[in-house]
């Protein structure tokens, strides 16, 4: 489903990698794996606000600034946490130069409303969730009946 959902943009790559593992995977187990695969990549790392808030009850959290750049998205009704690690808030047009080293940026004039749970639970009442995702990835989970 990811790959339908980045496959208008150019520049995404998607990995197999935790699916493919056939284990559980942490975020740092991935990141460090794509670092050491990609050393002089651009990792950046999306997640909105409300996974953020609890961000250092992951495993080894510290060390997710150094391996990329965290970005974070608002999610309504979750504020941004900026007690965790330095970081610079962008506004929307702002130009961005990523540093050599990684940085955290929130984006809040990037909203995303709805999470995956919020999906999963629509269709498990039988909700059209189709607004909420691109018509390819839609497509996908009624064709494989997923979440039903």
């Amino acid at each position: 489903m990811v790959a339908l959902a980045v496959s208008p943009f150019e520049s995404f790559r998607v990995s197999s990698m935790e699916v493919d593992a056939m284990e559980k995977r942490y975020t740092v187990d991935t990141l460090e794996r794509l670092r050491a695969e990609n050393p002089n990549g651009e990792l950046l790392f999306v997640l909105g606000t409300d996974m953020y808030r609890d961000f250092e009850t992951w495993k080894n959290y510290r060390a997710l600034f150094t391996l990329a750049h965290i970005v974070v998205v608002h999610r309504p009704g979750f504020a941004f946490r900026e007690d965790l690690a330095p970081h610079r808030v962008l506004r929307e047009g702002d130009p961005v130069t990523l540093p050599g080293k990684p940085a955290v940026f929130y984006l809040p004039f990037v909203e995303q409303r709805v999470s995956s749970t919020d999906i999963r639970e629509a269709c498990h009442r039988g909700d059209d969730a189709s607004r909420w995702v691109p018509p390819a990835v839609w497509s996908y989970i009624g064709k494989h009946k997923l979440y039903s």
